[in-house]
């Protein structure tokens, strides 16, 4: 009896619901090869960021990403983007998030606190276009704890993930740091 009403359940939701459909490729205005276009990718609204962080132009696997917003029935490529001291083999855009008008971009091999320490660019939309507003790090920087592997944003919260931090002596046990919006940019 219960697979039954599992199998009516699951005809009604998706009778609600409904399927999928293929919409469109999203790709960007100039295709290179080897930039692992589409590595990370989130939507919000009506923007989608894409990251490439195998682009060279800032040097070799420097990174970029792609924001994107719906204009009609499509979606089309509004900026492509770095951080602003972004160099090569960053790790830029490894992660993205983004929520309303503020986007994270993680560069987990970034050197400025240690070999791989890592770091987030944050991104805000002003007068219709994108610009880094801040660069983050670790509280707790040390090498190789690849702050910026991941990444999430939601409202006014964004939380990042180290995979390789160190935690009260403990080797690469990884650490979340949690980031709360203040204003019209995320601070600690």
């Amino acid at each position: 009896m219960k697979t039954i009403i599992l199998f009516f359940l699951t005809l009604l939701f998706w009778a609600v619901v409904g399927f999928s459909q293929f919409v469109q490729d999203i790709t960007p205005a100039e295709l290179n090869n080897y930039v692992n276009y589409g590595t990370a990718v989130d939507i919000s609204g009506t923007t989608a960021i894409v990251s490439s962080p195998g682009d060279d132009t800032n040097g070799g696997n420097s990174g970029a990403v792609y924001f994107f917003e719906k204009n009609g029935p499509g979606w089309q490529q509004t900026i492509k983007t770095f951080g602003a001291d972004n160099t090569s083999n960053t790790g830029f855009g490894r992660a993205v998030a983004i929520s309303g008008n503020h986007a994270l971009v993680g560069a987990l091999y970034d050197n400025d606190l240690g070999s791989g320490a890592g770091a987030v660019y944050i991104f805000s939309k002003t007068n219709g276009g994108w610009v880094q507003s801040q660069k983050v790090y670790s509280d707790n920087p040390g090498d190789n704890n690849n702050f910026g592997f991941s990444v999430d944003i939601h409202n006014n919260w964004a939380v990042i993930g180290a995979h390789y931090d160190d935690v009260q002596g403990v080797t690469n046990t990884g650490a979340v740091y949690l980031f709360k919006l203040e204003g019209e940019i995320p601070g600690i």
